[in-house]
């Protein structure tokens, strides 16, 4: 019985010596990295079967929403076309409708002249003074159809020899609210006056 019964201190020599034998140590590595590859292998293949389930729900979803976004598009399509159906309806009544203003201009035979500073609106006579809804005042005693007349002797005068556009610009006058026209090119450095 003694000799199974050993003293504290002969248990503690004992685990000592067993510790820092090179073989129960190496014995002891082996064995903690094959449980560390076993807990790392099956954390690895629960967290892959739950990206798995996960794939296959994302899947579903993404076909769903794929389905009804088609059924939207399909929607959306025919809505697209019914506006572009009455965007070219709205066109071609606009066309029309230009075509019946031009042709009704040559019938009558009146001179429609745009106005040369701002170039949007159609100038309009009364008497003497040609004038613009944008502001622009000219005195002018030979009508409408003359001013046209030299505005257009100007510009084909200034293509003979520059392929620019010309400037049309404003001066005041003595007169308040009447202006002075002049034309000039930025290229070639022609300028002339066409109402003083």
């Amino acid at each position: 019985m003694n000799s199974i019964m050993t003293s504290p201190t002969q248990r503690i020599a004992r685990r000592i010596m067993l510790c820092e034998s090179p073989v129960l140590r190496d014995m002891l590595r082996q064995k903690c990295r094959i449980r560390m590859k076993e807990a790392r292998a099956h954390a690895f293949n629960r967290h892959r079967n739950l990206m798995e389930s996960d794939q296959v729900m994302m899947t579903k979803i993404f076909k769903s929403e794929i389905s009804e976004l088609d059924r939207d598009i399909e929607a959306h399509e025919e809505v697209i076309q019914e506006l572009m159906n009455e965007a070219d309806q709205w066109l071609f009544e606009e066309v029309e409708k230009a075509d019946e203003d031009l042709i009704s201009h040559y019938e009558s035979g009146s001179v429609q002249v745009f106005c040369p500073i701002c170039q949007k609106n159609l100038l309009q006579q009364q008497g003497s003074t040609i004038s613009c809804p944008c502001g622009m005042r000219f005195i002018f005693e030979n009508g409408l159809e003359r001013f046209h007349e030299i505005i257009q002797m100007k510009v084909v005068y200034h293509e003979t020899f520059c392929d620019k556009v010309l400037q049309f610009f404003k001066e005041p006058k003595f007169e308040e609210g009447f202006y002075s026209l002049s034309a000039i090119c930025n290229y070639c450095e022609y300028m002339t006056s066409i109402i003083l």
